[in-house]
């Protein structure tokens, strides 16, 4: 099984992820700001608190993993103005993984007209399907 970096992996689709890779059998490291607060107890999970903009956190967290899932996220009051942490936070977490020698990543990303997302991954990086989604 897979070693798995979550980025963003505190609420929403990114704990979702998290239950979902730790169900496939995967090791996985949550990284999240508030990563204390991830209401999940399983010896195949480490939570790491970091910041996504930060290159020391990101290349800490990358380092040993083979796949990394991106799946970050901002409050609703947000998108009413342009917002940079994807397109930013992306930037940060391709360089952390070419110095880690890490090839896999998958993004969630929602764009919109008002969202500033104009960074486009590298071929270099291949996009694997780790597990089945589960739909309810």
């Amino acid at each position: 099984m897979a070693q798995v970096l979550i980025i963003g992996a505190s609420k929403g689709i990114g704990l979702e992820t998290t239950r979902q890779a730790l169900e496939a059998g995967h090791t996985v490291r949550a990284f999240a700001r508030s990563a204390a607060d991830i209401r999940i107890s399983d010896p195949k999970l480490q939570k790491v608190r970091g910041n996504a903009l930060r290159s020391s956190d990101v290349t800490a967290a990358v380092t040993g993993m083979d796949t990394v899932i991106q799946v970050l996220g901002v409050g609703l009051g947000d998108l009413f103005q342009p917002v940079h942490l994807f397109s930013d936070a992306t930037r940060v977490l391709v360089a952390a993984m070419r110095v880690q020698g890490v090839k896999r990543l998958i993004c969630d990303r929602v764009r919109s007209r008002r969202q500033s997302c104009q960074y486009q991954l590298p071929p270099v990086i291949a996009i694997p399907v780790l597990f089945r989604p589960r739909l309810r």
